[in-house]
């Protein structure tokens, strides 16, 4: 087994973690419909959220699908099994009851849907009715953890095969393929423009799990994807090599994408078809790109990359809570909306580091419930293993 550690992976894996955490915040501010929006909108943050808008999602869950096949190399099957359900199901359970809550209730408040007092809120939070429909049940922004707990058990099988003789030559077989041309590799869009073309015009994505059937396929073939392409040493270096391709078939399909989103109510059904094709070719040419880019620039790790690695996991479970308790507070105020986002931001990153430095990272018994594991690990700079902690993405 190669024991090599992907430093490029670890700065992918924090850097969309970090850009998830900003663009949510961005949506108090954009104008879109959210939990808790500001009066005044910022126009200025629009062009970069549409901008993450398409890939920021399917970027994480491909590099999850990477951290899979990491994992899968350590682990046998019920292992793995085992340390998702200890990694994923329970910091969702811990979450749902005790992290979500006060962003519901927030919410609630501005709209005057219940009465001051948040014991008695939280109590009615263990009758588990769900939200919105006056329930204070709901897993929010965790619903990327319920999708990714249910990819990895659902994918077990699979994985099962591909363990065997035949799943093992039949993979190697697909993974040189695409490592031969780069061509190839952008064409692994083709699944997901399927998925676009056939369940998008009739289902929205609501983050429901059982309601929500063409995001979920959507974001498991990316999953898959991320499992057989991120993770492979001949694949990552034709990503390298190829990166200047990746990011000119990139800006090619983004300027007549975006030309589109604003034009499909006056179009021929052929123009909805086009504009998917187009929307699948900018998500996948954006992962290829950035993978390229990172797998060529960004292979030295250091303290922050460690330090960040086994933090952004917590700060995510928390970020959302602690930014919607500031935005409660905040937007009702007569500031400019950009100093109110300023705020917010850097309150949420800093109240969330609070929190993770001084409760979270410290204490055995804690750790478990965002995602770490029981006992701290060593400080190391680096370290010896090709697994990486991208295997609790």
């Amino acid at each position: 087994m190669e024991k090599q550690r992907y430093h490029d992976m670890d700065w992918l894996r924090v850097g969309a973690f970090f850009l998830l955490m900003l663009y949510h915040c961005g949506m108090i501010f954009v104008g879109w419909d959210f939990h808790i929006m500001n009066p005044q909108v910022l126009e200025e943050i629009q062009p970069p959220m549409i901008f993450l808008n398409q890939w920021r999602l399917p970027l994480l869950f491909a590099i999850s699908g990477a951290g899979t096949w990491f994992a899968l190399r350590r682990r046998t099957l019920s292992q793995f099994a085992g340390e998702r359900t200890l990694r994923l199901f329970l910091p969702l359970c811990f979450g749902m009851i005790f992290i979500i809550p006060p962003q519901i209730y927030v919410e609630y408040r501005m709209k005057g849907v219940v009465d001051p007092g948040y014991w008695d809120f939280q109590l009615d939070v263990l009758k588990f009715v769900p939200y919105p429909d006056g329930g204070m049940f709901s897993w929010h922004h965790l619903w990327f953890v319920v999708y990714l707990f249910v990819f990895s058990l659902a994918a077990v099988p699979l994985f099962k095969y591909l363990r065997s003789d035949s799943g093992e030559r039949k993979l190697t077989a697909l993974r040189t393929w695409l490592a031969g041309s780069p061509w190839r590799l952008m064409a692994m869009a083709t699944p997901m423009a399927a998925v676009y073309l056939s369940m998008d015009w009739r289902w929205g994505e609501t983050h429901g799990l059982i309601d929500d059937p063409a995001a979920l396929t959507r974001y498991f073939t990316v999953f898959l994807l991320g499992f057989v392409v991120m993770g492979n040493v001949d694949i990552r270096q034709q990503a390298v090599q190829s990166r200047k391709i990746f990011l000119i078939a990139l800006a090619l399909v983004f300027v007549p994408q975006r030309w589109m989103v604003y034009n499909l109510s006056q179009g021929h059904w052929s123009f909805y078809v086009f504009y998917q094709i187009f929307k699948s070719c900018y998500c996948w040419f954006m992962i290829l790109t950035l993978v390229g880019y990172s797998a060529k620039y960004l292979t030295r790790g250091n303290r922050f990359l460690t330090y960040a690695n086994e933090a952004v996991y917590p700060y995510y479970i928390l970020h959302q809570s602690v930014m919607l308790v500031l935005a409660y507070w905040i937007v009702p105020l007569s500031w400019n909306p950009l100093a109110k986002f300023v705020v917010i931001l850097l309150g949420m990153f800093g109240i969330s580091g609070l929190i993770y430095e001084g409760l979270i990272r410290r204490f055995s018994l804690i750790r478990p419930l965002f995602g770490l594991r029981i006992k701290p690990p060593k400080p190391k700079l680096e370290s010896t293993h090709s697994s990486t902690s991208l295997e609790s993405a």
